[in-house]
């Protein structure tokens, strides 16, 4: 961080390694095990912001899961934008990171309850897309809204998208004079010091493909 603090730079890091046993049917009706280690999650974080602290950056990298040695890139962009803070509680954010839609994707992998999400995230998420992004907050509300370009399109060209687009909003609320949105950046809340509070949201989502 500089003197006068017009930079900023964070670097986090996150490791997920497990070894995994699943048990099933083949397609010949024989059963069949699957079993051993893997890199579940391997990020490498930067944040921070540039000018002054109204304008703030995050770029994530990840590795590939079963990437191998004279395949594919075996690193990939995951998060990657740059936002705009008013005085008035708006910001803007454009690039690539996560369509505010599902509750249980927007809470980190670092703070999740079990070792992965739920089947249900799993099956509806928009996880990651390009595009553009208006919002509000203030002690109790926020609002979000993206256009973007659908879901699950992360780092895909201009001319791989084929018109996709995309509409989505988010609103949550913080019920409880002790609320604040510190308590919700997880599934529970830590470092309270006995306070109560509550947050209640909902989203809709369009996309025309």
């Amino acid at each position: 961080q500089s003197s006068d603090n017009k930079f900023k730079l964070k670097f986090n890091g996150q490791i997920q390694t497990r070894w995994a046993f699943n048990h099933r049917k083949g397609d010949a009706a024989e059963e069949t095990n699957a079993y051993g280690f893997e890199i579940r999650r391997f990020k490498l974080k930067f944040s921070g912001h540039v000018f002054d602290p109204s304008w703030t950056y995050k770029m994530t990298i990840v590795n590939t899961r079963n990437a191998r040695e004279g395949g594919g890139p075996n690193f990939y962009s995951e998060d990657a934008w740059i936002q705009k803070k008013m005085d008035n509680g708006m910001y803007l954010r454009v690039g690539q990171y996560k369509v505010p839609f599902l509750r249980e994707e927007l809470v980190s992998s670092t703070r999740q309850l079990a070792v992965d999400r739920s089947m249900i995230n799993n099956a509806f998420t928009w996880t990651r897309s390009q595009g553009i992004m208006l919002g509000w907050k203030n002690d109790s509300f926020k609002l979000e809204g993206m256009y973007g370009e659908g879901p699950n399109n992360i780092n895909a060209q201009a001319q791989q998208n084929n018109g996709k687009q995309s509409l989505t909003a988010r609103a949550e609320m913080l019920f409880g004079d002790q609320a604040d949105w510190g308590m919700f950046k997880g599934f529970n809340a830590k470092r309270t010091d006995g306070k109560m509070g509550f947050m209640l949201g909902a989203a809709v989502g369009w996309f025309n493909s």
